[in-house]
């Protein structure tokens, strides 16, 4: 071998070296991102977010949108009617298994504080068969003795801009939102959110 080929071998050698130098830092640096990231999507929160999972809230509470339905047991539930009580609505269907031990924690919730002025409603948003569906969900789930209703035409949903089931707003005496939580909620975080609609 020549001393010109030499020398272009030890050059491409070299290369290489630098090439595959470089590579390990930008990957370490892609992988940081990425678990950054990661991190950040699993918590559900968006960068400089202070909320929780599924979690909206406000500094500056808004009016809830007023409602009525009939509730499974044929009464009229209005919101109206309950201001000067906390009221928690929870946006379900038959079918959500997620929304079962969400169903558990408001039965707590209901039994704890029911006698300070708290008030459930329960709506299903996306039912086949109507009532009898939603007696049911209410019998698999041990569901309490507090409103349930079917949003037959959507209007509530469509009011609270709903977009899944499992979907909890927290609303205060004054009838405002209080919190709003997509999903599951963490042991005390529901109730956080109830104490503080009921101060």
């Amino acid at each position: 071998m020549s001393s010109t080929n030499k020398k272009v071998g030890a050059q491409r050698a070299t290369a290489g070296w630098r090439g595959a130098g470089l590579i390990l830092p930008v990957a370490v640096l892609v992988l940081a991102t990425a678990v950054v990231g990661a991190l950040l999507l699993s918590n559900g929160r968006q960068p400089g977010s202070a909320q929780g999972p599924g979690q909206t809230a406000s500094s500056s509470r808004q009016l809830a949108p007023d409602f009525s339905v009939t509730t499974l047991d044929g009464s009229t539930f209005s919101l109206s009617a309950h201001r000067g009580k906390a009221v928690v609505l929870m946006f379900t269907a038959p079918w959500c298994y997620s929304c079962i031990p969400e169903i558990a924690k408001l039965n707590q919730l209901y039994d704890k504080y029911h006698g300070q002025g708290l008030q459930v409603l329960v709506l299903d948003v996306e039912s086949d068969d109507g009532r009898g569906d939603l007696l049911r969900f209410k019998q698999q789930t041990n569901g309490g003795d507090y409103g349930w209703a079917v949003d037959r035409d959507y209007k509530v949903t469509t009011a609270y801009g709903v977009q899944v089931a499992d979907t909890k707003v927290i609303i205060d005496r004054q009838g405002r939102v209080v919190a709003r939580f997509e999903g599951g909620t963490s042991p005390g975080e529901l109730e956080a959110a109830v104490q503080e609609a009921l101060r």
